[in-house]
């Protein structure tokens, strides 16, 4: 038996192409078998992931913080900044970027998870 082909993303999964390809490969009617060679090829163009830069990022993660004093949207993104944007902060606490925020509310930041480069 040939040992089965492993792709690698982030250190953090992997996918066995031979058990890929068996649920493509079932799944696929004669008419539709110009998709499975295209997943074929596709599966087999993933190689290990070794670049120790990628290997080592660390997941996002949602960081809890309770307002210390009333202040604005604006003014938290500042005090408690985030690796997402402030739009996407906004739509995770459900507030508008122009909203009041009233003192001891609970808000949420993302830290972690960037990229090497960015």
């Amino acid at each position: 038996m040939r040992p089965v082909p492993t792709a690698r993303f982030s250190g953090a999964w992997s996918v066995s192409s031979n058990i890929e390809m068996s649920c493509f490969s079932s799944s696929l009617t004669p008419a539709r078998t110009q998709y499975g060679k295209l997943a074929r090829r596709s599966l087999a163009s993933f190689s290990e992931l070794r670049d120790r830069r990628y290997l080592e990022v660390q997941p996002a993660r949602v960081e809890i913080v309770e307002l210390p004093r009333a202040m604005n949207f604006s003014e938290f993104t500042r005090r408690y900044p985030s690796n997402a944007k402030a739009s996407e902060v906004a739509i995770i606490n459900g507030v508008e970027e122009d909203q009041e925020l009233e003192k001891g509310r609970i808000m949420k930041r993302i830290m972690g998870g960037e990229l090497p480069g960015k």
